[in-house]
């Protein structure tokens, strides 16, 4: 099992069932994904422009992040919460 970690800022969205996707750079974790681009955007947080995007995946990678760094586009299904199992 792989584990996805999110920004503080995100987890309540991931738990309410709104953040349904996620993009990751420099995958150190070796995600195997289908490709597909109808999937780009549901279920993930709109950016008002390139630019706001850049900067956003910056805070989260560095400096390293151009707009022509490779993405993979993961969409996930919350089964359990860690420490909720009864």
């Amino acid at each position: 099992m792989k584990t996805l970690k999110f920004a503080p800022e995100l987890v309540s969205f991931v738990l309410s069932g709104k953040k349904t996707c996620t993009w990751r750079m420099f995958d150190e974790k070796d995600f195997q994904v289908n490709t597909n681009e109808d999937e780009i955007n549901d279920g993930h947080e709109r950016f008002d422009s390139h630019q706001v995007r850049l900067e956003t995946y910056k805070g989260y990678y560095g400096d390293r992040v151009t707009l022509d760094s490779p993405v993979k586009i993961l969409t996930f299904k919350l089964t359990t919460v860690r420490g909720s199992e009864e």
